[in-house]
């Protein structure tokens, strides 16, 4: 039964959306600027070879063309490169979208990588006489009002002589800021460990506790830290054994990837280990034991598997195994 009033109701909420409603949206929709740029994680690497980094609050932007931005930066800190603290520095960056957002307001604190203008004319056009740095990566490396954990963490790491970086004390550092810096910056300093040569062999006793510290720190976001389990498990980093064999007992939020990174650097787990765990509920934790059962499961029981276990990804997975000693 139709109550009485519910379609004229319906009729003049119809007229929003398709007549004067469904303008005023878009116009809205329309006005509304795009986020800015983010910066973050361009930063790190960009720091490792730019002029300058440095921290300080920038002035009000100027439109130099349609694309071309510049602003004063009084800078602040200084935590690689020739600059002087309290000086003023022409930036300079492009924003491509008009639509975006200023990525730097005024009155804003950034910590910025600066390297000398493109040699194109038109930044010759821009700045005839060049007195201007303009900010590394494309306009991408830096960080909006950045924390005294970040700056610190990261002035350590650029402290380092070039061939350091990549030795031992570059790990614990790179670690240090995993652990302490902003999460664009720790994903990017973990994201760089992952090339690292001889990584196993590099980590100190500095480093081991850097990165325990960033494991066991529930207020550091889960995807930091489950960056760094997949770290260890893809480098096979027995160094980092103990501090992740904690993480893989039935409770941890973290379970089913310190198990998976304890099998990578254990070359597999045990017949029983992977007994127990396809026992178990979660379906992430049978998964990761059929991934890694190695001898310690039949072809019969992973045909079983990808027949009738409840989860896609363990079925998937069981395949995936069979195909490997079966071949396609």
């Amino acid at each position: 039964m139709t109550r009485p009033g519910l379609g004229a109701a319906a009729c003049f909420l119809a007229g929003l959306v398709l007549g004067v409603g469904s303008s005023a949206w878009r116009a809205a929709g329309e006005a509304r600027p795009l986020p800015a740029a983010p910066g973050g994680a361009p930063l790190l690497i960009a720091s490792e070879t730019s002029a300058a980094t440095v921290v300080g609050t920038v002035g009000p932007a100027v439109h130099l063309d349609v694309r071309g931005l510049a602003a004063d930066l009084v800078v602040e800190r200084v935590l690689a490169g020739a600059i002087r603290p309290g000086s003023r520095q022409r930036i300079a960056w492009e924003e491509v979208s008009p639509q975006r957002a200023l990525r730097f307001p005024e009155g804003a604190k950034l910590v910025v990588a600066l390297e000398p203008l493109p040699s194109g004319s038109l930044w010759r056009t821009r700045f005839p006489e060049g007195k201007a740095l303009a900010v590394a990566a494309r306009g991408n490396a830096f960080l909006r009002e950045p924390d005294t954990a970040t700056l610190d963490a990261l002035a350590a790491y650029l402290a380092l002589e070039p061939p350091h970086r990549s030795d031992a004390p570059g790990v614990s550092a790179l670690l240090a800021l995993a652990a302490d810096g902003h999460p664009s910056l720790a994903a990017a300093a973990l994201a760089k460990l992952e090339t690292a040569r001889e990584l196993d062999a590099r980590l100190t006793e500095a480093g081991c506790d850097n990165y325990r510290r960033l494991l066991n720190d529930a207020g550091r976001p889960l995807s930091i830290r489950l960056q760094a389990l997949e770290l260890a498990g893809r480098r096979a980093l027995r160094s980092l054994r103990s501090s992740i064999a904690p993480l893989a007992r039935p409770g941890s939020p973290l379970e089913a990837t310190a198990l998976a990174a304890l099998a990578q650097s254990d070359g597999g787990l045990s017949k029983s280990a992977v007994a127990a765990r396809l026992l178990r509920p979660d379906a992430a934790i049978r998964e990761v034991a059929v991934r890694f059962a190695r001898a310690g499961i039949d072809d019969a029981r992973l045909e079983a598997l990808m027949q009738e276990d409840p989860a896609p990804e363990v079925r998937a997975a069981s395949l995936e195994i069979l195909m490997e000693r079966r071949g396609s």
